[in-house]
């Protein structure tokens, strides 16, 4: 069974910065996902921070937009409240509410 995990604070920073790298450099978000493999609906929902992104995505778009990684978690985020809401979620963790199994296959594979 899996839990839905919810973005958070870091996901919404994160998606910022995304968003804003991408404008400076006069992306559409249908460029950005023709590069990615994904679509302009899935670009967006990152950067409003309604869906994670994965590390391996994120390292791709750092690479199509010319940043290192760090700079996703630099500007625009709130250090206080994204450490609260990480604190919080480990505690939830370790409670045992969030125990998953993990599907090491491929995602074309599952």
């Amino acid at each position: 069974m899996r839990l839905k995990r919810s973005a958070n604070l870091l996901d919404k920073a994160i998606g910022k910065n995304i968003q804003q790298r991408r404008l400076q450099l006069l992306l559409t978000r249908k460029m950005l996902g023709d590069l990615l493999g994904v679509s302009f609906q899935q670009v967006q929902k990152y950067e409003i921070g309604q869906n994670r992104v994965a590390a391996s995505t994120l390292f791709e778009i750092a690479r199509i937009l010319r940043v290192p990684l760090r700079y996703f978690f630099s500007k625009h985020a709130d250090r206080k409240s994204i450490t609260a809401s990480i604190a919080y979620r480990r505690r939830v963790d370790l409670r045992g509410r969030s125990s998953r199994q993990f599907d090491c296959r491929p995602r074309a594979a599952r």
